[in-house]
């Protein structure tokens, strides 16, 4: 049992474990996704900066690292393509997806690398329509882009060097 809002000091952020918080979260204009971003830039000296000039343009692009309106303008085009009826046309596929990874599932196995991560990311490049053989690259890149927007606080310097190298391959 635990708070509905609290502060990790793991993620160096408040969590919300209630809908109502979250709810309440997302409309309060206080709250900015660009925030977090703007000032990262502004602690990066400038030749991390250019380093990952890339990787930086494109997080200005994606919908969760924008406040409205820009937030709205950008999701607009997508927003038909992920509503309720698309998600559940997506059910069977989703099962199928979920029992066999569930199929493959040992003993000792990490849940969160064999199970949590696996699946949304298959459901996506479903989604997407992205080909069995293209989805080992974009594992690849998708950790290393997880690892800038998620541990670009940290103390490891090697992201820099990963998002480099993953916006070149």
């Amino acid at each position: 049992d635990c708070d509905p809002v609290f502060w990790s000091e793991r993620h160096r952020g408040y969590i919300l474990t209630s809908y109502e918080q979250v709810s309440n979260a997302f409309r309060d204009p206080a709250l900015s996704a660009a925030a977090p971003m703007k000032s990262f830039r502004q602690r990066l000296g400038d030749e991390r900066r250019e380093a990952m000039a890339r990787a930086l343009s494109l997080l200005d692009g994606w919908m969760l690292m924008n406040d409205p309106p820009q937030h709205a303008r950008l999701r607009e085009p997508v927003r038909r393509s992920f509503g309720p009826q698309v998600a559940r046309s997506l059910i069977p596929r989703i099962e199928a997806q979920v029992d066999r990874l569930l199929d493959n599932l040992e003993d000792g196995d990490d849940l969160v690398d064999t199970f949590a991560h696996p699946l949304p990311a298959m459901v996506i490049c479903d989604l997407l329509g992205i080909d069995e053989k293209d989805r080992a690259f974009l594992s690849g890149w998708t950790k290393a882009f997880a690892k800038l927007v998620y541990g670009a606080s940290s103390k490891d310097e090697g992201y820099v060097d990963i998002v480099s190298r993953a916006g070149n391959e």
